[in-house]
């Protein structure tokens, strides 16, 4: 990630983190809908219950892994946003705060074990 210069000091004391919360502007998406097929599904689900980018507010969010800092160059990985996408904020990813123990997972519990392998495919463009 390229930060403006001037945000380089919020920097500060980041590398001591492993992973970031990023938010960020999902800038390619121009509209949106209240259903659709998410990329691991082929069944139409309500958009809020679906990490699609078609969404009225067109925010996004991901947790990535943080590997160095130089000046105003951030490198990650674990990525699942498009190349130039306009960052929001980021914050320090604390497991005390945002690791929680879920019971259900509603209509992905049929194919998240796909999630780490399956790659979007264009719908949403």
């Amino acid at each position: 990630m390229e930060l403006f210069p001037e945000y380089t000091e919020g920097w500060k004391d980041i590398e001591g983190f492993s992973h970031v919360i990023l938010l960020y502007h999902l800038h390619l998406s121009t509209d949106y809908a209240l259903h659709v097929k998410p990329f691991l599904d082929d069944n139409p689900h309500g958009v809020f219950a679906t990490r699609a980018p078609k969404r009225p507010n067109a925010i996004g969010l991901s947790v990535v892994r943080l590997l160095t800092v130089t000046s105003n160059i951030v490198r990650i990985e674990d990525v699942d946003v498009v190349d130039g996408t306009p960052l929001l904020d980021m914050k320090p990813y604390v497991p005390e705060f945002d690791v929680r123990e879920v019971e259900r997972i509603g209509w992905l519990s049929s194919c998240s074990d796909s999630a780490r392998t399956v790659r979007a495919d264009e719908r949403f463009r």
